[in-house]
């Protein structure tokens, strides 16, 4: 079980370029500029939290002024303290006076810009004076100014390096003297190898599917993902890391509990649907975690509909997601995912979160689409009448009226369509204006009074927009539409 006195983050925090992360690119941009000797003196590190923004920045420092140039950044293997130079030593130790920190969070005024000026004007003894600036973006705007003329003509001993979370708070009259180079947030499965790395070396008992939860849960940062991995740890108890210690104490829900409440929605159940949620709701699980969950379970199978061999970055296996995208329509999962996405914006608005997520919950059974009509015939009696069944209410035939249908025999087997038109010009429909009156005299009448062309062509237009099915049958059988 790892010390309780030292966490696992700062435990094994990267001593060399080699252990950093997911920042390839920046470690290799740095090996070419100094081995061309390209060094420039204003540098600002852009990044999502737990990135590895300050420990290169310190790593950086630590390689300027080291004298042999490769103790730090040997790429192959580690080098012992009797080989490390007498600066590498210092900076090991913290004891170094060439390398000055300021946390901008907590000193960002001019005062504290003039100190640090203070520190510049002395010459080191050997090598150059670094000058890290953590959370730059919190910098006042006063502040940025006293310190402009020095970023634009800083001294040839000083290096600045400037690290921020929020790249557009940082000036951009600063952000034009800087080399800025992009930390990437890290992938899910660097996450997943780190941590397998420090289990084994903490003799931690785990299961992958668990590492995965956490990676997931650190949202491509490894300081959380570590801090995530002690706390789960130190609440086993005893060495192990299973799923349901995950699950219970990250209050995580797993996939088939999205898939019942998918499939609850599906169904049309509403009661069933609110129950599954309201048992949510009793152990405590948080609003937004819940959203986010259940968007990237349905994200999941979706991404199964496009492309034939997905890398899904979710807590069950590819397998799970295929299967789980036969059940559900794609049209369904689409409308549902982009409704989950406005429901998590529109989360915080909200005071009451819980009575918010049952009347969406509610809302998404809209989503799935309602069967078209079908056409059903039955025998009837002789004291039956004829009915047009529409999306209006259409008054009923009476059964003398049967004479027109038999008239319109020959004109349906020559040509539906105009069987059809007849259909519609000769039998009693409703239109939607109708009032109650009209309707009474309609039901005396089995032909409506001559119409304009205008007026059957809007009804005929209506009929091809529902695309209704029309049989005409004997007399002893019901038309339905």
């Amino acid at each position: 079980m790892p010390n309780s006195a030292t966490r696992l983050a700062e435990k094994y925090r990267p001593t060399r370029f080699k252990d950093i992360v997911g920042q390839s690119h920046i470690v290799q941009t740095i090996a070419n500029g100094l081995k061309l000797g390209m060094l420039r003196q204003v540098y600002l590190f852009i990044g999502c939290k737990g990135t590895g923004k300050t420990t290169t920045a310190r790593l950086f420092s630590q390689l300027i002024n080291c004298k042999n140039k490769k103790s730090i950044f040997c790429l192959e293997e580690s080098y012992s303290d009797r080989e490390l130079c007498s600066s590498c030593l210092q900076f090991k130790n913290s004891t170094s006076w060439n390398m000055y920190e300021l946390d901008a969070a907590s000193h960002n005024s001019v005062k504290d810009i003039h100190l640090l000026m203070e520190q510049i004007m002395y010459i080191p003894a050997h090598g150059k004076k670094i000058f890290i600036i953590d959370e730059a973006h919190m910098l006042s705007t006063s502040a940025f100014n006293a310190l402009l003329k020095t970023l634009e003509e800083p001294p040839q001993h000083v290096v600045f390096i400037l690290i921020t979370t929020d790249e557009y708070k940082i000036l951009p009259t600063v952000r034009d003297r800087c080399q800025i180079f992009y930390f990437n947030s890290i992938p899910t499965r660097a996450l997943i190898d780190r941590m397998i790395y420090i289990a084994s070396k903490e003799n931690i008992q785990y299961e992958e599917k668990a590492l995965r939860i956490i990676a997931q849960q650190a949202m491509g940062s490894l300081r959380d993902a570590l801090h995530l991995l002690d706390l789960v740890t130190t609440f086993s108890g005893n060495n192990q890391l299973t799923v349901a210690n995950v699950l219970t104490h990250l209050h995580i829900l797993d996939d088939p509990c999205y898939e019942r409440l998918t499939s609850a929605i599906m169904e049309k159940d509403g009661a069933t649907l609110l129950k599954y949620y309201r048992k949510v709701i009793e152990k405590n699980f948080n609003s937004q975690q819940f959203l986010l969950g259940f968007q990237t379970f349905v994200h999941n199978i979706l991404v199964n509909f496009i492309i034939q061999n997905p890398l899904v970055d979710g807590v069950s296996s590819v397998d799970y997601y295929k299967e789980q995208g036969k059940k559900f329509p794609k049209k369904f999962l689409q409308k549902l995912v982009v409704a989950l996405q406005k429901s998590i914006l529109d989360l915080k608005k909200h005071p009451n979160t819980s009575l918010y997520i049952e009347v969406f919950l509610l809302q998404c059974i809209e989503f799935v689409e309602v069967t078209s009509p079908k056409v059903i015939c039955k025998p009837i009696t002789s004291s039956c009448k004829l009915r047009v069944k529409n999306e209006v209410n259409t008054p009923i035939i009476p059964k003398g009226s049967l004479n027109v249908m038999e008239k319109k025999k020959s004109a349906v087997a020559s040509s539906p369509s105009q069987a059809v038109q007849s259909f519609l010009s000769k039998t009693t429909l409703r239109p939607e204006s109708t009032s109650k009156k009209e309707c009474k005299l309609l039901q005396k009448s089995t032909i409506l009074p001559d119409r304009d062309e205008v007026c059957r062509e809007k009804e005929w237009k209506l009929l091809q927009e529902k695309k209704p099915m029309l049989k005409i049958l004997s007399d002893q059988w019901e038309v339905i539409l």
